[in-house]
């Protein structure tokens, strides 16, 4: 009976909301593609995940934060 967003708190840092009924565990995520305009984040083996264009930015540098050998741009 938890709100996303208290759920989201409670877990910590390895979860991040990703879309309004999306909350994610980001030690699960392969990538992040964008298709006609809208993005996904590639999660396990199959799902695909919608990314809002709100927290796009957000969900990509913290992708990035664990990252090496790459550069935010």
């Amino acid at each position: 009976d938890l709100s996303l967003s208290a759920l989201e708190a409670s877990l910590g840092a390895g979860f991040l909301r990703f879309h309004r009924q999306w909350l994610v565990n980001t030690r699960h995520v392969r990538a992040l593609e964008r298709e006609g305009g809208e993005s996904f984040a590639l999660v396990g083996e199959e799902v695909r995940v919608p990314v809002s264009r709100s927290r796009r930015a957000a969900v990509r540098e913290v992708l990035l934060e664990g990252a090496t050998g790459l550069r935010s741009s």
